[in-house]
């Protein structure tokens, strides 16, 4: 993806630009621009994975404290930190924590503006 533009708008892994991935750029996106300010390591590509993570359950925490309150928020927020799935995929090279923060913030968004505050 870092080889042209045409690649890395399309998420392309090859040089050609003839192969594609079947899951949305914007976590491939957010994972290369890591990669090109940092380098090829292996914690480059995970560190975008990672800081993804700790926002989700930062906004989750946010999300239910707006509704339930602060004990029932913390509890969210804890089982969501520490749940075996969402760890393994928050220290992985997987688009998947991208998305789930993503989702995470548009029930956020929409349990903010859906509030009678």
């Amino acid at each position: 993806m870092l080889e042209n533009w045409s690649n890395f708008f399309f998420a392309s892994f090859d040089p050609i630009g003839i192969v594609t991935v079947d899951q949305p750029p914007i976590s491939f996106w957010i994972q290369s621009i890591s990669i090109k300010i940092f380098g090829i390591t292996p914690w480059s590509a995970s560190v975008p994975h990672v800081i993804a993570g700790i926002l989700s359950v930062l906004i989750l925490y946010l999300a239910i404290n707006q509704t339930f309150g602060n004990k029932i928020a913390g509890l969210t927020g804890i089982i969501a930190a520490i749940i075996p799935v969402n760890v393994l995929m928050d220290t992985r090279n997987e688009p998947d924590s991208i998305q789930i923060f993503i989702l995470t913030l548009c029930v956020y968004f929409l349990n903010y503006w859906n509030s009678d505050k």
